[in-house]
């Protein structure tokens, strides 16, 4: 057994030193630009497969946002409806009550004249008509007693007649009334279920991609994080533009100062200095008449889209309901539209500023005197730089992503100051 070890050690050692001992066969030219070919494939599949899942991920944080928004509705629309729910129930009660009241009433009023008329009956059986009764009278101011309470006693069968039956006509009224008040109760509590179903659906739906997005944590921070820089990068060249726009009417304003004071030019160069000082000193009034408008408009300034829309992002700092390591700071508001949707001019203005962002698509800046609102992501735009606009007035179409939305992101400014857009807009 131990020459059998033996042996078969000596034939394993001889045949390593033989593999090691051979030449090795060299690569070829087409072999390596196989393996190139192959490792830049390799890249290209990872890299479309990267693209992919940020796509997805992009689609589903946007399908989220827009589920937000509809649970938001929802809450909205319910919180309205319990509201009605409540005022519909107390109002009911209260009409309850009246009807109760009325058939109490008509009640007592019916038993009063059937007892009257029961007392008529008898005395008739007894013969005792009215003739009589006047006629049996020992006086004349007794039968002048009798004849007057004769007339009182049939004007008030009559009147309680004409109470008995309009007694009648309320009661119906507003057993009618109640009849509708309970129809509308139930109406509003067949859309509050409904808007629950909705609810508690969605809430499914955002339980779904909440977790389809926490598995694709790595993604998800790269995305957002593009956002971000994206949203950054838009905010410094909206600065830088407002900050040329204001050097610009710095350096007009101090032009015009200057070609107002007198010189020894020649009378025609100063009527030219005198003009162009008149055309800046009226261009500044009515910036400051335009401002003011704008600002006497706050609450009331028209939506930034046509047609239904949802907001699906509000302004400011805020976390994120569902992803609670992610922090967004949004400028202004983002709007959610249907296919073909556009957007239009809040207020009357003039087109300052016209420029492409990735992730903003073609964005447009109407200045408003010193305020400024600015319409990002269109896809296409019917206006140009230096074009006066009315208020209502299409700017252009709302882009569409990947994944079919068209989402508009809307702000407002005050000069480089940004405004709560929803604190103006009606």
């Amino acid at each position: 057994m131990k020459r059998i070890v033996i042996l078969l050690s000596a034939i394993a050692i001889a045949a390593s030193c033989c593999i090691w001992s051979a030449p090795q066969r060299k690569r070829t030219a087409s072999a390596i630009r196989k393996e190139q070919q192959a490792n830049k494939n390799a890249i290209a599949k990872t890299n479309r497969q990267i693209a992919e899942n940020k796509r997805r991920t992009t689609a589903s944080l946007r399908s989220l946002d827009a589920l937000n928004a509809e649970i938001q509705q929802n809450k909205t629309e319910i919180q309205k409806l319990s509201r009605q729910l409540d005022s519909i129930s107390t109002c009911q009660q209260l009409l309850s009550d009246t009807v109760a009241a009325y058939n109490r009433q008509l009640e007592a009023m019916r038993k009063a004249y059937a007892n009257s008329v029961r007392a008529t009956k008898a005395a008739q059986q007894n013969s005792l008509t009215k003739l009589a009764f006047v006629l049996s009278s020992e006086s004349f101011a007794t039968a002048y007693r009798r004849t007057r309470y004769l007339n009182e006693y049939t004007r008030w069968q009559k009147r309680k007649t004409r109470e008995i039956s309009t007694s009648r006509q309320i009661l119906e009224e507003k057993t009618k009334q109640l009849d509708i008040i309970k129809q509308s109760k139930s109406a509003t509590m067949r859309k509050i279920s409904g808007q629950q179903t909705q609810l508690e659906t969605r809430q499914r739906k955002t339980d779904r991609l909440v977790k389809d997005l926490k598995r694709e944590k790595r993604t998800l921070n790269q995305v957002l994080k593009e956002k971000q820089a994206q949203a950054l990068k838009l905010d410094k060249e909206l600065d830088r533009i407002i900050a040329q726009e204001l050097e610009r009417q710095r350096a007009e304003k101090a032009k015009a100062a200057k070609n107002s004071k007198p010189t020894g030019n020649k009378s025609g160069q100063k009527g030219n200095n005198v003009q162009k000082t008149t055309e800046t000193y009226a261009t500044a009034e009515s910036t400051r008449q335009l401002s003011g408008s704008f600002e006497s408009n706050k609450g009331r300034l028209l939506f930034p889209v046509n047609g239904q829309y949802k907001v699906v992002r509000t302004f400011g700092r805020q976390k994120h309901p569902q992803l609670p390591h992610v922090v967004i700071d949004n400028s202004g508001i983002d709007i959610e539209v249907a296919k073909g949707g556009t957007a239009r001019a809040v207020f009357e203005g003039k087109v300052s500023a016209i420029f492409k962002q990735p992730g903003f698509g073609t964005i447009v800046m109407v200045r408003h005197g010193q305020y400024l609102t600015i319409y990002a992501n269109l896809a296409e735009i019917n206006v140009k730089n230096g074009s006066k606009l009315k208020q209502g007035q299409t700017i252009g179409r709302v882009a569409r992503g990947d994944d079919g939305r068209a989402v508009l992101h809307f702000e407002l400014r005050k000069e480089k100051q940004k405004m709560n857009p929803l604190n103006w807009v009606k």
